[in-house]
């Protein structure tokens, strides 16, 4: 089973990226149907929300990475204070996941409230990081994805931007066995 269809010379450096979108877009289907079922049975704001996040989540992961990072790069360039304020927006909203779910498994330890906790306080800590920082280390993640012999090789600064400058060169394509 392929994850991910080589069609072209500008997806094929996106096979990391991609799975974790979807890795990304499986983790948020919980609480999306969790929310939209709780929402559905007993309509509330607080379920609402919750409801609409999570579900939307679950689409812009599994939208094509392509147009992701086409997004993002036009948020990055047109509007970084956008950006910054999405991610105080999101630090809060894994803020309160991470509240609701941390004291829960703790205090009576559960496999539904580890993952949740400690995965919202992840969320927390890469919304969290310096924009440049997420910047980078997506080009790595594509870096590494664009030939599996370089997730052996050490990591250099310059390696991931002259991949991501040179999206669609054959440069920056690894060459095929055939």
């Amino acid at each position: 089973m392929e994850l991910v269809r080589d069609s072209g010379p500008e997806r094929s450096h996106l096979g990391w990226v991609r799975i974790a979108t979807l890795v990304l877009a499986f983790a948020h289907w919980f609480p999306a149907s969790k929310h939209v079922a709780a929402f559905a049975s007993h309509p509330s704001l607080d379920e609402a929300w919750k409801a609409v996040g999570a579900s939307l989540a679950v689409a812009l992961y599994l939208a094509p990475p392509s147009w992701q990072a086409r997004a993002i790069a036009l948020l990055w360039r047109r509007r970084r204070r956008a950006l910054s304020g999405l991610s105080l927006v999101l630090i809060a909203v894994h803020a309160v996941a991470a509240v609701d779910h941390a004291p829960r498994f703790f205090s009576h330890p559960s496999w539904q409230d580890g993952w949740r906790a400690f995965g919202a306080v992840a969320a927390i800590g890469w919304f969290a990081a310096p924009l440049h920082w997420q910047r980078r280390a997506l080009a790595r993640l594509a870096w590494l994805g664009s030939n599996p012999l370089r997730a052996t090789t050490t990591l250099g600064d310059e390696a991931p931007r002259q991949v991501v400058a040179n999206v669609g060169s054959p440069v920056a394509q690894p060459k095929s066995p055939h």
